[in-house]
């Protein structure tokens, strides 16, 4: 590796889990923490964009462009 790119490499640490929540019959909710391996910084998120919020902030970037809609988003995807 060149020190050119180790200065712009960043590492995190991403963990997402469900949790079950006590109302009968709901789904569960997403979580998530977020935290980079070169600090002790970390934030703990429900929403994805918090995630990218939280990385942006880290590493200077900002969105290029609007990420394209999953699937599961577009309301006629799959049907005729």
């Amino acid at each position: 590796m060149t020190a050119d790119f180790e200065d712009q490499t960043y590492v995190f640490i991403v963990r997402i889990w469900a949790e079950h929540r006590e109302i009968k019959n709901a789904k569960p909710e997403w979580r998530g923490a977020v935290e980079p391996v070169s600090s002790t910084d970390k934030l703990y998120f429900t929403d994805i964009d918090e995630l990218t919020e939280f990385i942006m902030s880290v590493t200077g970037a900002h969105r290029l462009r609007q990420r394209p809609p999953f699937p599961s988003e577009i309301k006629s995807f799959g049907k005729p």
